[in-house]
């Protein structure tokens, strides 16, 4: 007999959801520093000004303190990975899952551009997200026309 569900609605789901990724994670504005003058001796003196992005926001990003993942989030929630794909079949859980599934593979792509070591993110994101390291042939290659029409 299956236990009850422990997330009786998708809005108490979600916010458990949410809270174990802002428990893994802190908030940071992005600054960059500006040259404001010189000291007495000389030497450059530097402030700190907001990022902004085009439309003049300042440049929120989310930093892990742990890597975010599938299992840590069971266990976060208190449930196995069996009972959160039970979850997923219900289809008012289901996106929260894949909302989480796809900050999960966000996180996952960003490692592959910053470390050194990525054969475990790639094996990650081929077997869990469907990420392909295709090579490419003479069979995958298309006749591409260049028309120079300035």
């Amino acid at each position: 007999m299956p236990r009850e569900k422990i997330y009786k609605t998708a809005r108490t789901f979600e916010r458990a959801v949410l809270a174990y990724f802002d428990s893994i994670s802190v908030m940071e504005q992005r600054e960059y520093a500006v040259l404001s003058g010189h000291t007495s001796k000389g030497k450059p003196k530097y402030s700190l000004m907001p990022l902004l992005d085009a439309a003049g926001n300042p440049v929120i990003t989310r930093r892990y303190i742990s890597p975010p993942g599938m299992a840590a989030l069971c266990v976060h929630l208190n449930i196995s990975k069996q009972t959160l794909k039970r979850y997923a079949e219900n289809e008012r859980y289901a996106e929260i899952i894949n909302h989480a599934k796809l900050l999960i593979e966000a996180y996952l792509a960003e490692q592959v551009t910053t470390r050194d070591s990525v054969a475990g993110v790639k094996f990650n994101l081929e077997y869990n997200y469907g990420w392909h390291n295709r090579p490419v042939s003479e069979d995958t290659l298309r006749e591409v026309t260049i028309i120079d029409d300035l």
